[in-house]
């Protein structure tokens, strides 16, 4: 993950997605508690009850998904393979292009904070 400069990773069996794993849950889970990185298994770590999009789902739905669950990344799966992570940041480089959906942005990220 930090030779990938990635915060979280896939976890697959085969090409089938099985959940992931974070570099928050690797830093606490392992190196706080300081265990041996080499003796720990990813199965000690892996979050496998993930929400997942779709290629199908639309931004607005995903920024929604995102702020319900307070996730900054989250996976996309078509069926159970993974094909691709969407996060915040590549949302926020899209919006900047698009006023409307800066407008959806802000009315979902409104009703996260009332909650």
């Amino acid at each position: 993950m930090q030779s990938e400069r990635v915060e979280i990773a896939l976890v697959l069996d085969g090409s089938l997605f099985k959940g992931l794993v974070t570099d928050h849950q690797i830093g606490y889970g392992v190196v706080a508690s300081r265990k041996d990185p080499t003796k720990v298994g990813v199965s000690e770590f892996i979050t496998e009850e993930i929400v997942t999009v779709s290629p199908k789902t639309n931004i607005h739905e995903a920024v929604r998904i995102m702020g319900i669950h307070r996730h900054r990344k989250l996976p996309v799966l078509e069926g159970e393979k993974p094909v691709g992570i969407i996060s915040t940041a590549e949302i926020a480089e899209h919006a900047l292009a698009c006023n409307s959906c800066m407008q959806n942005i802000f009315g979902e990220l409104e009703k996260t904070e009332k909650r």
